[in-house]
């Protein structure tokens, strides 16, 4: 009996919806959060837009309705002493939603219509990095640091009940 769920463990394990849900879960919020922490030190300059757009992904909810999210598309153009630099990073990762992200593009495309300077932070040791948006206090980093934990936190229960019940079944 042991062997059957040693072998449905593994497969669990290595399944790719598994490492799928692990790297959304866990990945996300570790790439936004080491995000934050290498460039707490950054400095924060003006820069000049060149481009900006709503970029768009349509997709298919789990009910088969189409829906729509939303993401800024930028490009800019700084000076860190005395160089011109380009860059197009918005932020740590690339997603999508239709609150926060959705608005940041309005917000970016308006700046660029008025022709108004946004604020980026960029790397002191190496100017050529630079990013709109560290993401440290947004939503989205607390939504996905809290999902990671809650997902780590049910598969964690799952493994320790499993670990459980084969030492029971050892002991008697």
């Amino acid at each position: 009996m042991s062997k059957k769920y040693l072998r449905i463990l593994l497969i669990l394990l290595f399944s790719p919806m598994f490492l799928l849900l692990v790297y959304v879960a866990v990945g996300t919020p570790m790439k936004i959060g080491y995000g934050c922490y290498i460039s707490k030190n950054w400095n924060a300059i003006p820069a000049k837009i060149i481009h900006a757009e709503v970029d768009s992904l349509k997709y298919q909810d789990t009910n088969g309705r189409w829906k729509t999210s939303y993401s800024p598309k930028v490009s800019y153009e700084y000076n860190y002493n005395d160089t011109v630099y380009v860059g197009n990073r918005y932020s740590w990762v690339k997603s999508y939603d239709n609150d926060e992200l959705h608005d940041a593009a309005k917000r970016l495309v308006y700046r660029k219509q008025k022709e108004k300077e946004i604020t980026i932070f960029v790397n002191p040791a190496k100017p050529s990095e630079a990013v709109v948006e560290r993401m440290c206090d947004s939503g989205a980093f607390k939504s996905y640091t809290f999902g990671g934990v809650f997902i780590f936190s049910i598969v964690s229960i799952f493994i320790a009940a499993f670990l459980f019940s084969r030492r029971k079944r050892r002991n008697h």
